[in-house]
Order: structure tokens, then C-alpha cells, then sequence
């Protein structure tokens, strides 16, 4: 999976020519998907998993995915904030696939887990996917499995139990991620066109 740090200096570089990749997913933007990580009262709740692969199927079990117009009535709902992850977790235990994966990120997020991410990108049936042209339609994780692999973290599906498997498992297209400490990390073709887009300016 083709990889980059969006940095200031790429992010300076553009403007104001450009102010990013194009989103078309509603909210969040592009630069605030870090924002999006929520410290938990885990004690609270007793939720006793410790393990990436244990918190995805902990989100298989407790909370069963519904569409965001059907539980919210808007295209698109981000969790506000810790309590909205305990009311979808506990209350609700129905969410879409953005709730999932704030959920999961702010569960190992809270028990200091710094190599996790969340990411947007595309979800579907490879075959009939442009790399080029395909946009965001799916939030899940991704926990870095070194400098530049990842294991993919998705609590969404039909599967009583997930595996850890490769980000670059087929039909999935990672295009932005980030880490609650403020990085963000660029994927796959959206790298590939920031790359052709900055390259006039920064050399």
C-alpha cells in the first residue's frame, strides 16, 4: 500500500492553490480525523478486552451495524464524544460503520495503543473499482504493522470472529488515515495524486 506523511510543508505548499485531497464523505474533513478519538472510562463499562483482534469482535458481538439514515436520520453522524460510544455500545448496540470505527479506535486508543488509526477509504468489489477515481464510502482501522504495513481492523461484516489481516486485502482501498496524535497519513491513489499535485511546488 502506497503510503505518505501529509505534512505541514505539503499542506503550506498548496494553498492557496489547493486545500486537499477532495472529500466527499461529509464529516469530518480531511484535517480533523484525529479529532475523532475519545478517551473511554473502560472500567466503567467493564470492558476487560486488551487485544486489537478482541476489541474488533468485542464490536462484532455488542453492536450490530445499521445505516446512519436509519438510526440518526442524516447521511452521515461522527459519535460526538465518549458518551455517544457508550450509548451506541450499550444502549443503542447499533451504529454505522463511522460509530464502529470510532469505537474501536478509542477503545485502544484509551489503553494507550499508539498504533492504531482511523481510516476512510473505499469498500467494495475490487474488480469494478478505479483505483484513480473511487472515493470514501467506509470507516474502520488500521494498526501499523511496521514502516509501512498494516493489518487491517474492520468490525463490520457478516463474520462472527476477524483475523488480523493485511490493509491490503482486496476490496478495500485505504485513502486517508490518522493517529490521535495529530498525524495523517495519505493512502493509495489519493498519495499518488498529492504527490503529482505538490511536486511543482516543493522542488
Amino acid at each position: 500500500m502506497k503510503t505518505l506523511l501529509w505534512t505541514q510543508q505539503r499542506i503550506d505548499a498548496l494553498l492557496p492553490f489547493q486545500s486537499g485531497p477532495q472529500v466527499e464523505f461529509g464529516s469530518p474533513g480531511q484535517k480533523h480525523l484525529s479529532k475523532w478519538f475519545y478517551k473511554l472510562d473502560l472500567e466503567r463499562f467493564n470492558i476487560l478486552v486488551r487485544e486489537p483482534i478482541d476489541v474488533v469482535n468485542f464490536m462484532i458481538e455488542h453492536v450490530h451495524w445499521t445505516s446512519d439514515r436509519e438510526v440518526h436520520c442524516v447521511r452521515e453522524y461522527f459519535p460526538q464524544g465518549a458518551d455517544d460510544v457508550y450509548k451506541f455500545l450499550f444502549d443503542l448496540q447499533t451504529e454505522d460503520c463511522d460509530g464502529i470505527g470510532i469505537s474501536v479506535a478509542s477503545i485502544l486508543h484509551t489503553l494507550g495503543d499508539d498504533r492504531v488509526r482511523l481510516a476512510v477509504g473505499y469498500y467494495g468489489n475490487a474488480r469494478y473499482a478505479d483505483p484513480t477515481r473511487v472515493g470514501p464510502n467506509h470507516v474502520y482501522c488500521l494498526l501499523q504493522a511496521g514502516d509501512s504495513s498494516y493489518k487491517l481492523l474492520d468490525a463490520v461484516g457478516d463474520k462472527t470472529v476477524q483475523w488480523l489481516e493485511s490493509a491490503d486485502r482486496p476490496g478495500y482501498q485505504t485513502l486517508i488515515s490518522a493517529s490521535a496524535d495529530g498525524r495523517i497519513w495519505i493512502h493509495n491513489s489519493w498519495a499518488e495524486k498529492w504527490e503529482k499535485i505538490t511536486d511543482g511546488f516543493l522542488h
